[in-house]
Order: structure tokens, then sequence, then C-alpha cells
């Protein structure tokens, strides 16, 4: 196979990989997997069983692709990025630095998913969508095509966001200066932020528990009555 490979600091395409030239950089490329024509692999990174990189994507340093999972051309997975088993990402898709795709999850064509951001098992991001810069999106949930899910934000397990004025982010908000995000899930309003993702009631709770009527409280009860005359709750 030919592959790029950084060569004191520069990109050069080197023809006829051999296992020495992988081993040298601390490249780990399964013998079942497929590697397409003029495909980056970056230093110490790694390729799963029965994988497939495709034609000029790039595969950077420290980043890891699951077996069966699919890279396609063109695509980019970032530095120190995973793409789990048999997750997919489509052609010209960008997985960015220190980013995570779960298993099974599907990531589509043209679609970004941001630096430091999560996608979970199961997950589907559309094609052209964008899950910005430290966004996490729980197993099973679904961005449509071209939605964006800002950054910072969360969407909880089996959530759906269809458009982009589907999910709001808010913030920073309270002691912790965490973003707030509203998105609906089964018809309610649910909310998420730091560790709590659930029913915008039940957060509201626990924040009169742990808040009483200092600043904060305040703070999140007008972002609450915001997301709710937002999504008509």
């Amino acid at each position: 196979m030919n592959l790029w490979f950084k060569e004191n600091g520069v990109w050069k395409l080197f023809e006829n990989v051999t296992e020495g030239d992988l081993k040298k950089r601390d490249i780990k490329i399964s013998q079942s997997a497929i590697v397409g024509d003029r495909a980056t692999v970056g230093d110490r990174a790694s390729v799963g069983d029965r994988a497939i990189v495709g034609d000029r994507a790039i595969v950077g340093d420290g980043a890891s692709v699951g077996d069966r999972a699919i890279v396609g051309d063109r695509a980019i997975v970032g530095d120190g990025a995973h793409v789990g088993d048999r997750a997919s990402v489509g052609d010209r898709a960008i997985v960015g630095d220190g980013a995570s795709v779960g298993d099974r999850a599907t990531v589509g064509d043209g679609a970004i998913v941001g630096d430091g951001a999560s996608v979970g098992d199961g997950a589907s991001v559309g094609d052209r969508a964008i899950v910005g810069d430290r966004a996490s999106v729980g197993d099973g949930a679904t961005v449509g095509d071209g939605a964006i899910v800002g950054d910072g934000a969360s969407v909880g397990d089996g959530a759906i966001v269809e458009k982009t004025t589907d999910c709001v982010v808010l913030g920073p908000l309270g002691s912790r200066k965490a973003m707030l995000t509203g998105y609906k899930h089964n018809g309610k309003l649910f909310v998420a932020t730091g560790c709590f993702i659930g029913p915008a009631a039940e957060f509201e709770n626990k924040m009169k528990e742990h808040h009483g009527d200092n600043e904060h409280a305040k703070q999140y009860g007008l972002a609450l009555k915001y997301l709710r005359e937002r999504f008509g709750e």
C-alpha cells in the first residue's frame, strides 16, 4: 500500500509500505484491514481487524479505528480520536482531535464531530451535520442531516435532533459555569448540564434543593423559563 507519513516534520508519500515502516512509527494496521490509496496514517495510530480506511483519508497521530469500522474517502480522524468497532465515518467527514465515535455509530458524509466531542454507541449524525467542540451525543441518539449541536452541548441517549432549532444551548450558568442544553425528548423538555440529563421538572427540583433562591438559582430559573417558552411546554 501507498501511505503518507510525516518525515522530519514534512508529509511524504511512501510507496509499497512494509511492516518495518509501520513498526518504525509504532503504527498498527491489521493484516485484514484495507487502507486506501494515498491515505495518511499518523504515528502511534491503529487500524483494527477488517476495518476500511478510504482513499486519501487521514487517520491522525495516536488515533484508533476499531474492528470492521469504515472511514470514508478523504475523511479525517484527528489526532488522538477514536472510531469504535463497526462505526462508519462518511466521505469527507471530520472527527476532530480527541473526539470519540462509539461502536456502531454513524457519522454521515461531510459531517463534523468537533474536537473533544463524543458520539455514543449506535448514535447517528447525519450528512453535513455538526456536533460542536466538547459536545456530547448520547447512545442511540440521532442528529439529522445538516443539524447543529453546538459547542459544549449535551444530548441524551435516544434523543432526536432533526434540525438545529431542536437543540438550544445556554450559558455558561451556575457555580460550575457550565452550559445548559435544552431539547425535546418523547414530547417532554429535557435539559442537560454537568452530570445531569433528564426532564426539566426534575432538574428544577434538584436545582432548588441545592441552590435555594441564590443567584445561581435565578440564572437557572430564567434559562428554564426561556426553554419552556421556546419549546412550547
